[in-house]
């Protein structure tokens, strides 16, 4: 007996409420990465990096990655290059876990 497969477009998974739960879990695992991170070793201090930009510009989030994403896939986005690495790794894994969970 075949299966019929079933199509999902893009906006469809970018606006389910599965992939965004996703991408806020990923989220919640780097930011809990950083907080366990080791504290430099005494006069070292870690230099800032994507995580400090983000946060402090109020980009490290659901919203942010789900309004973004679509442009960075599309290859169409002015986002530095930093913010899309991040962004694309969040929801690649976010993807990928929701197709595992519609299939």
């Amino acid at each position: 007996m075949e299966q019929e497969s079933k199509t999902i477009s893009l906006d469809e998974i970018l606006k389910s409420d599965n992939f965004r739960n996703y991408v806020a879990n990923e989220i919640r695992d780097l930011q809990l990465k950083r907080i366990k991170r080791p504290e430099p070793k005494p006069g070292y201090s870690y230099r800032r990096d994507w995580y400090e930009r983000m946060t402090n510009e109020g980009c490290f989030n659901t919203d942010y990655f789900t309004r973004n994403i679509g442009k960075i896939w599309s290859k169409t986005s002015t986002l530095s290059s930093e913010y899309r690495g991040v962004i694309q790794f969040v929801c690649n894994k976010a993807l990928q876990s929701t197709l595992n969970l519609e299939s």
